[in-house]
């Protein structure tokens, strides 16, 4: 990390991905190249900043105004100095090379331009541009995916990321020297939780992944804790697993459910989430049900991780199948239910062949236990 030249403001945030940032501000001066101020002195300012970061041993900048878009200026190896593009909204540097990028903005006052500045320095581990865009995509599936009656164990920094995604679960932020994430029901480890607790995540505390972002030292992976211990919670798993196959192949097996072969052997193989099968279990007894397709477990989930979403519809054999009120009665009998067996999304979908189906999806983690004795969260 660098010190910040006088009369900007550090974004502190930052800090812990392992980047330097600062903003100027008014005190500075304008850095706008297209003002009424004098271009000798807008020009100063620039080789001011250029003159403190060499000094800090960063030989080159990167610059662009901003334009409210999607691009993206890529900078390799193989120059230094200052580097003034015409148009753009943020920059990917080589992370071999120190390098000092820069977007400037329009400024409340007119006839000025401010300039927000990342230094990127090479501190090892989460420091690179994949470790945040990984804990980006991590942020996102969480705030989308994990229930929000979960406690969310978290850096700082992702703790901030999950809240400004809307969030609303209870987030407990995992602080140097303080562990105590027994009340939490899923951890979300990126490095600087993983430095902290060490091995302990995968043989004690976390052992289950239920989603996974990036790659080696930026690697973001969204586990669910469990006070008993990793012992208990894989023979937890085990044992749900057994009762979904069991519970899969009586639906694989019934005249009741029509599917596709990829479907039935989902069925069979334990791969549905419990919640899905009590519930096409209970439509399915009242009327003949199509299954199109269940969902995708989280990006680079354990084995155990269950499909917890489906999309389905009255069979074309059934009376009224295809009709708004078969839908209608789908999400009725959907909303009737109670948690755990209440999708946390359900909505009728048109699929391209324009089919009316229903989509229903539930949270993560999966709760272990719900076709047997025993039940606890999760997977």
């Amino acid at each position: 990390m660098i010190d910040a030249p006088p009369n900007v403001e550090v974004v502190r945030e930052l800090a812990n991905l392992g980047f330097s940032a600062f903003t100027t501000t008014r005190q500075f001066g304008s850095l706008g190249t297209a003002t009424d101020q004098p271009v000798h002195d807008v020009m100063a300012r620039w080789q001011l900043l250029v003159s403190f970061l060499r000094n800090a041993g960063i030989p080159r900048l990167a610059t662009a105004s901003q334009v409210h878009g999607a691009r993206v200026l890529t900078h390799k190896a193989g120059w230094e100095g200052w580097l003034r593009a015409p148009e753009a909204d943020g920059h990917v540097c080589a992370a071999d090379v120190p390098t000092a990028a820069a977007v400037t903005v329009a400024a409340v006052i007119v006839g000025s331009a401010a300039v927000s500045h990342v230094l990127h320095q090479q501190n090892g581990a989460g420091t690179s541009v994949e470790a945040a865009a990984a804990r980006n995509e991590a942020a996102s599936w969480v705030a989308a995916q994990v229930s929000r009656s979960a406690v969310v164990s978290c850096d700082p920094v992702m703790c901030q990321a999950l809240a400004s995604r809307g969030f609303s679960g209870h987030l407990d932020e995992v602080l140097p020297g303080v562990i105590h994430i027994w009340p939490s029901g899923v951890i979300v480890a990126t490095a600087t939780v993983r430095r902290e607790f060490g091995g302990d995540l995968n043989s004690g505390y976390a052992p289950g992944i239920i989603a996974s972002f990036g790659s080696g030292s930026s690697q973001v992976d969204v586990r669910v804790i469990d006070p008993r211990g990793a012992a208990v919670y894989k023979a937890a798993v085990s044992a749900d697993l057994r009762s979904r196959k069991l519970g899969g192949a009586e639906l694989a097996n019934s005249s009741r459910i029509t599917a596709p072969a990829i479907a039935w052997r989902q069925l069979r193989a334990g791969r549905v989430d419990a919640r899905v099968l009590t519930i096409l279990t209970g439509l399915a007894a009242a009327h003949p049900l199509s299954v199109v397709a269940f969902g995708a477990p989280g990006p680079g989930a354990g084995a155990g991780s269950p499909l917890r979403s489906v999309e389905f519809a009255w069979s074309s054999e059934a009376p009224g199948a295809g009709r708004p009120g078969s839908m209608r009665a789908i999400m009725a009998f959907l909303n009737a239910q109670g948690a755990p067996f209440r999708p946390a999304q359900a909505a009728v979908i048109r699929l391209p062949d324009g089919r009316a189906v229903v989509r229903a999806e539930f949270t993560a983690p999966s709760p272990l236990g719900l076709l047997g004795p025993g039940r606890h969260t999760g997977s």
